[in-house]
């Protein structure tokens, strides 16, 4: 099985705040070009919440347009609104023909309104409406049991019976997206889950993920170095230790160079920006990276040997 690296896209917005289809149509051409899969409108990096129904349609039409079938494009519904929101972006995501959903369990407002049972049967009511491929994703804690501690004001996290159950129930489930730095999870999924079932991790601690058995690897970097985080994947896929180890200090270092916040655009598109990339501006209220950012980082990433003009 060859291993996949996929990317949490930005969403490039002109100066005017609309968005910028031909920079993002772009954009995917570029990701696909490395051979990185594509995920759309997240909430956080792809500023989602910011974006209509509408808008995230024809995200899904323009990436599955410029993608051609060369990686796969997912879908990824904002998480913790209304699930009637939900279920709407998720058919406009089925229409436009994208390859997955990656759903979250609804929790209005995020603030853990909902038990564990209820959002467990909001999950199913908006699965048994998603005529497509879904990858659950988890939240940053999964209730294992009366010894996991919750931190205080995070969402109400969904059961591990809960994620096996679901994935016995609704064939369309093809993986899980696990968003917890938690090694005994990832690999008590494995252990439990259905055998058709794919995991995939997150950029940190990557090596781990596919050590303990990932399909895949889902990165925000990826706007940045497309090429580098399919290098990670494919050094491993060939066994090339040392290819991997060199790939991976470096996304590590370039990590370190763009700072900020993984869950914020701002320092990505800066990133962008700074390497002469069209990463497109931020959408009100968020605040722009200023003139001064964009240099600083353009002067770190060409200490590390990126050609920043």
């Amino acid at each position: 099985m060859s291993i996949e690296s996929l990317c949490l896209s930005i969403t490039p917005f002109d100066e005017v705040g609309g968005v910028d289809e031909s920079s993002f149509s772009a954009h995917v051409d570029r990701l696909a070009s490395a051979g990185v899969g594509v995920i759309v409108a997240s909430s956080g990096i792809g500023e989602a919440d910011l974006l209509s129904v509408d808008e995230h349609r024809r995200l899904f039409e323009l990436a599955v347009a410029a993608a051609q079938g060369r990686v796969s494009v997912w879908a990824f519904p904002r998480s913790g609104r209304d699930p009637q929101d939900v279920a709407e972006i998720s058919q406009a995501a089925v229409r436009a023909g994208v390859d997955a959903i990656l759903l979250s369990a609804p929790d209005p407002g995020g603030l853990g309104t909902l038990t564990v049972v209820e959002r467990e049967a909001e999950l199913r009511r908006l699965l048994d409406g998603i005529d497509s491929t879904v990858v659950l994703a988890t939240d940053t804690a999964v209730w294992r049991g009366a010894g996991l501690a919750v931190v205080p004001g995070s969402r109400t996290p969904l059961a591990l019976p809960s994620l096996v159950a679901l994935s016995e129930d609704f064939e369309t489930i093809a993986g899980m997206h696990v968003r917890a730095m938690d090694s005994d999870l990832f690999v008590a999924l494995g252990d439990m889950l259905p055998s058709r079932m794919l995991r995939y991790g997150m950029a940190d601690g990557q090596l781990h993920w596919l050590a303990l058995g990932g399909a895949g690897i889902v990165s925000i970097e990826a706007n940045v170095v497309p090429e580098l985080c399919a290098a990670i994947v494919r050094a491993y896929d060939l066994g090339d230790v040392d290819r991997l180890d060199a790939a991976v200090l470096e996304l590590h270092r370039t990590r370190i160079a763009i700072g900020g916040s993984p869950a914020i655009a701002a320092p990505i598109k800066a990133a962008m920006t700074a390497l002469g990339m069209t990463g497109g501006a931020m959408r009100s209220p968020a605040s722009q990276s200023t003139a001064h950012d964009i240099a600083a980082l353009r002067a770190r990433l060409g200490a590390l040997g990126f050609d920043a003009p």
